[in-house]
């Protein structure tokens, strides 16, 4: 039984001394491969780390070189293959929420933002000169033209136009921080 076993741990000490052979020899190769599929030199680094611990801790033997760069290449490519299909998985799903986000959240954020940006805007009015925002809101809020303003505040029209003008100019100062270019 102890030649066995010492059979057992000369195998598994060549097996061992073999991968590190092939690993030395084959790792860049390896690595451009996967990084080929990949386009990721880290992911592809960690496939090949992977694979060469896995070997180890399965104990697997290979009856040549030629075997174990065979097994080494076939299993970085599955686990390229792998990594690929949950990365198309994912940008699915992602894509799917995305949607998904756009039509549940959308209409809420668009409704919380034109009810800050009002808030802003009516602040904005409320510290417009006491005139000039009782014109602009006449013309704004209750729709009124500008010589109808004019006929009933009893101003010229062009003082009316002025005014509009002015809180017009005002708003648009103030806003241009929060409207996109």
């Amino acid at each position: 039984m102890v030649t066995h076993e010492n059979n057992n741990l000369n195998e598994n000490q060549q097996n061992h001394s073999s991968l590190e052979i092939v690993y030395g020899k084959y790792y860049d190769n390896l690595v451009q491969f996967a990084e080929g599929l990949l386009k990721s030199n880290v992911y592809a680094q960690d496939i090949i780390q992977d694979v060469f611990v896995g070997i180890c801790k399965q104990e697997i033997y290979f009856i040549s070189e030629k075997f174990m760069v065979n097994y080494i290449y076939r299993s970085v490519y599955n686990r390229c293959v792998d990594i690929l299909r949950h990365k198309q998985q994912i940008q699915r799903y992602g894509e799917i929420y995305a949607e998904e986000y756009k039509a549940d959240v959308m209409p809420i954020t668009n409704e919380i933002l034109y009810k800050e940006l009002s808030a802003i805007i009516d602040k904005r009015i409320d510290n417009l000169p006491p005139k000039c925002k009782l014109i602009f809101l006449m013309k704004y809020e209750k729709q009124q033209t500008n010589p109808e303003i004019s006929e009933t505040l009893g101003l010229s029209l062009r003082t009316v136009e002025n005014q509009v003008f002015i809180a017009r100019n005002v708003l648009r100062n103030y806003l241009q921080p929060y409207l996109c270019s």
